[in-house]
C-alpha cells in the first residue's frame, strides 16, 4: 500500500518545489526600488543668476532659473533584474527628464559679506534620466526641478515625488530640508573664452 503512494508523494513533493522556486524568481524579479532622501535637500527661491550659458555671448533661448528644488536621493535596485529610469516630476513643476537643462553649480548671496555655493569646483552631480541601474546596485545624486518665477514653497510640508521607470511607477513622499534666497536676484552665468565662469549680474 505504501509503495503505491510513493510516486503520488514524490509528485507532490516536485510539484510544491517548483512553486516554491518560481515564485522566489518571480518575487527576486519583480520591479522593486529603495529610495532614500538625504539630508541635503535644497530649495533656492533665487539665486545669483537666473539662467546658464555655455558660451560668452548671451542666449535668451535657454530657460531662466529662477526658483530651483535640489532633491538628494539614493535609490537601490532591488530586483534581480536591471531597471531604467525615464523622469522625475513633483507637482507644479516642469518634470526633471532627458531633455532637462541643468546647471553645474549654484551660488547664493545672503548678505554683504556672505555667500554660499552649491557646486562649484566639484559640479553637482545629476541622477538625469535616462539612467539605468544594475541588480542590487545603488546609485546616488541630485533631482533638478526649476520654475521659470521667483516663488513661494512651502519646505515644511510633504510633496509627492513619482519615479517613472520602464518597469513600473514609484512613489515617494519627500519634504525639502533647507530654503535660501539671495539678494542677488537674477543675472546670467557665462564662460568665457578660457572656460571660467563669470557672472554678468543686472
Amino acid at each position: 500500500m505504501l509503495k503505491e503512494w510513493v510516486p503520488m508523494i514524490l509528485s507532490g513533493l516536485s510539484l510544491f518545489i517548483s512553486l516554491i522556486v518560481s515564485w522566489n524568481s518571480w518575487w527576486r524579479s519583480r520591479a522593486s526600488l529603495k529610495i532614500e532622501k538625504l539630508q541635503e535637500s535644497i530649495f533656492l527661491k533665487s539665486f545669483d543668476g537666473c539662467m546658464k550659458s555655455d558660451s560668452f555671448e548671451c542666449n535668451d533661448s535657454l530657460p531662466k532659473f529662477h526658483s530651483v528644488i535640489l532633491i538628494d536621493l539614493i535609490i537601490t535596485n532591488k530586483s534581480s533584474n536591471p531597471i531604467s529610469i525615464l523622469e522625475f516630476s513633483i507637482p507644479d513643476f516642469p518634470k526633471f527628464n532627458s531633455y532637462s537643462i541643468t546647471q553645474d553649480a549654484f551660488y547664493i548671496t545672503t548678505g554683504i559679506n556672505s555667500r554660499t555655493h552649491i557646486g562649484g569646483d566639484i559640479p553637482i552631480k545629476y541622477l538625469k534620466p535616462e539612467i539605468t541601474i544594475d541588480p542590487y546596485t545603488s546609485i546616488r545624486g541630485y533631482v533638478f526641478f526649476w520654475s521659470g518665477l521667483e516663488c513661494n514653497f512651502d519646505i515644511n510640508k510633504h510633496i509627492p515625488l513619482t519615479i517613472k521607470t520602464s518597469r513600473k511607477t514609484f512613489k515617494k513622499s519627500i519634504q525639502i530640508d533647507s530654503e535660501y534666497s539671495s539678494i542677488k536676484k537674477c543675472g546670467h552665468v557665462s564662460k568665457d573664452e578660457k572656460g571660467n565662469i563669470v557672472e554678468l549680474l543686472y
